[in-house]
C-alpha cells in the first residue's frame, strides 16, 4: 500500500490538499502526508526531502500559484526532486491553469470538470494507484459528540501529527467565547540541545489524558474572566 506525499500551493489549494489527506488516511493501508505547519528555514526544507524521500507517490495539485514566476513555487523544486528519485507522480488540475513544463507530459485528473464531485477525484487517484478499494465513509470528528471526540483523542494510536485530523470547538464562558483545540494522547521530544541549559537534555514527554488547549492566546478579558471563575 502506498505512502502519500502531497504537493500544493498555500495560497490556492490548502484546503483541497488537507481533505485529501484526510480521506487518504482513513483508507486501511493508505497513509499521505502534507505540509500543514513546517518552520520555515533549514528544518523546513528537510523534512520535505525526507517526507519525499519515502513516498510511493506524489500527488501535485495545480493551480496558477504553481506557475508563478517570482519568487518560483516550491511545488516546482519538489517535483524535480521526486523525479530524481523516480517517485510516481499524479497530477491533479485542481484550478484552471496551464500545466507547469515539469508536468506536460503526465497524464493527470482535471478537477476543473463542472460536478465532479470530491469523491470521483478519490476514486480516480485510487485507480492512478492501481489500488481496488471502496471509499469508506469519512466522519469529520468536528461534527461528533463532545464525548466521542474525547474518547477518540484517548484512543489515538499515530505517530506524527499527520495522523490526527484537528478538533476545534469554542467554549463559551459568561459570554466570552474560547476557541479551544483538543491534544489527544501521545507523546513528543521535549528540549532542546543548543538552548539554555534548563532546556536540556532533550526527552521524550508523555501525554496520558487528552486535553484542550487554546487556538490563540488568552487576551486580558478573557484572562479576567477566567480569573473571576476560578476563583468563584
Amino acid at each position: 500500500m502506498p505512502h502519500i506525499f502531497i504537493s500544493y500551493a498555500k495560497n490556492d489549494t490548502r484546503d483541497l490538499a488537507i481533505q485529501l489527506q484526510e480521506r487518504l488516511n482513513a483508507i486501511d493501508g493508505v497513509t499521505a502526508w502534507v505540509d500543514r505547519s513546517l518552520r520555515a528555514g533549514r528544518s523546513w526544507a528537510r523534512q520535505i526531502q525526507t517526507e519525499i524521500n519515502r513516498c510511493n507517490v506524489m500527488i501535485v495539485l495545480v493551480s496558477p500559484d504553481v506557475n508563478r514566476e517570482q519568487p518560483e513555487s516550491y511545488v516546482l523544486r519538489e517535483i524535480d526532486y521526486a523525479r530524481q528519485l523516480s517517485k510516481q507522480i499524479v497530477p491533479v488540475l485542481a484550478q484552471q491553469t496551464l500545466l507547469p513544463i515539469e508536468l506536460v507530459r503526465e497524464h493527470y485528473i482535471d478537477f476543473t470538470i463542472p460536478n465532479l464531485r470530491f469523491d470521483d477525484l478519490l476514486s480516480a487517484l485510487l485507480d492512478e494507484f492501481e489500488l481496488d478499494i471502496a471509499l469508506a465513509s469519512f466522519v469529520d470528528p468536528n461534527t461528533l459528540p463532545y464525548d466521542e471526540q474525547i474518547e477518540l483523542a484517548r484512543n489515538f494510536k499515530g505517530t506524527k501529527n499527520s495522523d490526527w485530523t484537528p478538533i476545534f470547538r469554542t467554549f463559551n464562558v459568561k459570554g466570552i467565547d474560547f476557541e479551544m483545540c483538543l491534544v489527544p494522547v501521545g507523546s513528543f521530544m521535549m528540549g532542546s540541545e543548543d538552548g539554555n541549559e534548563d532546556e536540556k537534555p532533550v526527552h521524550e514527554q508523555f501525554i496520558s489524558e487528552p486535553f484542550w488547549i487554546g487556538v490563540h492566546p488568552v487576551t486580558n478579558s478573557q484572562w479576567r474572566t477566567a480569573a473571576v471563575i476560578s476563583n468563584g
